[in-house]
């Protein structure tokens, strides 16, 4: 069982594409749900994830302003938790589309044969894929900082892209 923690703050424009994408791929939820955590959005962000009336199962939580992604993910995780087996994976993305879908059948895998963290590398040959110059920047400087003060020997640290067993 996979349950999916998605933070979402003004993404009206892509949640339906993400949770369409989710739902082509019913191999990666099967007998899961997503929870979809909306953080103050001003948009139409919750009206659209309601809305989705597919076989995925979606959970909108509503914070009632934004807080941040990791308040929201904290609220996610304390949520999933209260329903999830043992056995259970928990895999958090961002609402932005940015996250390849691809690579999650091996993310799972890599959890399941007892791996407690997979974090996925958001980089293709070194780039960010679909994200803006600055943002890029942003990313990579907080990469090396959290390496840096860490002394962590880890390609990728900013990437919300993971999977991560409930246990």
């Amino acid at each position: 069982m996979a349950i999916f923690v998605i933070p979402a703050f003004n993404e009206e424009a892509n949640v339906p594409r993400l949770l369409e994408d989710l739902e082509s791929r019913p191999e990666l939820w099967r007998d899961g749900r997503v929870v979809l955590v909306d953080d103050g959005s001003s948009d139409g962000t919750v009206d659209v994830a309601r809305a989705h009336d597919g076989e995925l199962p979606v959970e909108v939580l509503c914070q009632p302003q934004n807080q941040g992604a990791g308040r929201a993910f904290d609220r996610g995780f304390r949520h999933a938790l209260r329903f999830a087996p043992h056995d259970a994976l928990i895999v958090t993305l961002e609402s932005d589309t940015t996250s390849d879908l691809d690579a999650l059948e091996e993310m799972l895998a890599t959890a399941r044969s007892g791996a407690d963290i997979v974090l996925a590398c958001h980089h293709d040959q070194g780039e960010l894929v679909g994200v803006t110059a600055h943002r890029r920047f942003l990313s990579r400087a907080a990469a090396y900082a959290i390496r840096r003060i860490s002394r962590l020997d880890a390609k990728t640290v900013s990437s919300f892209f993971r999977v991560y067993r409930a246990q």
